[in-house]
């Protein structure tokens, strides 16, 4: 199926959605959604949705890029901030307009309603990201080239790393080597963390040194073709992690292990979430599990679904999802494996080429 005519059906059914709204039209301002609605990438620019067919405002500087991301869309370019260009453009009929609420800020969506008196302004929610949540064969194909690279540029830059290597100058390294293989950008800031650094689950790499028996936990991500991924392993670089931290390594390996094969379409995230911990529990380590079991993947590398001990979302076939306990030990040091997983029609499907226990050097491991 061609790329716009994809597009052009996601809007069809935003379009359905508006009318069980009883909306006549739907502005997007997300960044992420305008482009799985039309294909525009640009940091400057709103889509239109609306009953007769959708509308793409944008500024001179992204005229011929939104000729070329969204040949099949009507564009109005100005150089007015786009409040101005949309109170122009707006199709007769529209007396209802939703907007996205999580995107669009206070002072921007009381504008918005100033601008159009006379035009009932709605804050709505969920209306594309529901949708997104389900990815296609495209979309699947793009975050396993994605996550295809981001194991590829690991891999690379752990065999190089040194125990002199600083948590920065690896993350630097892993951040080059991703681009160099052809990603379009990190899908967010890598995280390296060594020693007890790696307690922190959002630490910022630093000066320390990879060197010691401890774990040296490396998260990241990239897009390619507007898709990310996100991976998660644990290294270290003197060959060997201490007796404890591999048993640690080797528990939350399994808490993956479990979890994936919880997920099933129709299963509540929450379950997946428990089975997880379940393992831990068993370990005596449930308690240094302190965040969720893990997120949608797609255009944004955080998106619906959410695997949490409190989501009630339901699994179903298409969704891309992370699964990565971890345990953290304050002071000492932390353990995370990040897994990516394709919701299938039957389960699961791992989409990871890199075995989980890569790196460490524990049962099972390189």
């Amino acid at each position: 199926m061609p790329a716009t005519t994809g597009r052009r059906l996601r809007r069809e059914r935003v379009v359905s959605a508006l009318q069980t709204r009883s909306l006549d039209a739907l502005l997007v301002s997300g960044r992420a959604n305008i482009r799985y609605l039309s294909g525009f990438s640009g940091s400057n620019g709103w889509l239109l949705v609306h009953r007769q067919g959708a509308l793409l405002l944008t500024d001179p500087r992204y005229e011929v890029q939104a000729a070329r991301e969204a040949p099949d869309l009507p564009c109005c370019v100005g150089r007015e901030p786009l409040l101005r260009l949309l109170a122009g453009a707006l199709p007769s009929g529209v007396a209802r307009l939703g907007f996205e609420a999580e995107y669009l800020s206070y002072a921007a969506a009381r504008a918005l309603i100033d601008q159009l008196r006379g035009i009932e302004c709605t804050p709505v929610g969920g209306v594309i990201e529901a949708q997104r949540a389900c990815k296609d064969e495209a979309e699947t194909a793009a975050i396993r080239r994605a996550l295809a690279l981001a194991e590829e540029a690991l891999a690379a830059a752990l065999a190089a790393a040194r125990a002199d290597t600083t948590e920065r100058e690896l993350a630097i390294d892993i951040d080059s080597r991703c681009r160099r293989l052809g990603a379009e950008a990190m899908a967010f800031e890598t995280i390296v963390a060594a020693g007890a650094d790696a307690a922190l689950p959002h630490a910022c790499p630093g000066s320390r040194p990879l060197a010691g028996e401890s774990p040296v936990l490396v998260d990241l991500g990239c897009v390619v073709d507007g898709y990310c991924s996100d991976i998660t392993r644990v290294s270290c670089v003197e060959g060997r992690l201490a007796a404890p931290w591999r048993s640690r390594a080797a528990a939350v390996a399994a808490a993956a292990r479990a979890a994936i094969d919880a997920i099933l379409p129709g299963v509540r995230a929450c379950d997946v979430d428990r089975a997880a911990r379940a393992v831990l529990a068993r370990e005596g380590l449930e308690r240094y599990f302190v965040h969720g079991l893990g997120h949608g993947v797609g255009l944004e590398v955080h998106e619906a679904p959410r695997l949490s001990a409190r989501s009630e979302e339901v699994l179903r076939p298409g969704m891309v999802v992370t699964v990565e306990p971890g345990v953290y030990l304050p002071g000492e040091g932390g353990v995370r494996l990040e897994e990516m997983v394709l919701v299938t029609e039957t389960g699961a499907e791992r989409l990871n080429e890199l075995p989980i226990t890569a790196f460490w050097g524990g049962p099972g491991g390189d």
